[in-house]
């Protein structure tokens, strides 16, 4: 549950990332906040796509999750 959270905010912030006018070495100094592998999957995924569909943590395989 918690990554699928991790996800929305990773789309979450796409969808308002040029409006800030932000490099993506901005992004980069954000995702060297995260320490887990997993939660830093989660949010790039949910920022690639910008679409909350992907981000259905239920049924991915189960490395991606743990």
């Amino acid at each position: 549950m918690y990554l699928k959270v991790e996800c929305l905010g990773g789309a979450f912030i796409q969808s308002v990332w040029p409006i800030k006018g932000r490099t993506t070495e901005d992004w980069n100094k954000v995702l060297g906040y995260v320490w887990d592998d997993n939660v830093k999957h989660w949010i790039r995924a949910g920022f690639c796509t910008g679409d909350p569909g992907s981000c259905n943590t239920w049924v991915a395989h189960s490395s991606k999750v743990a």
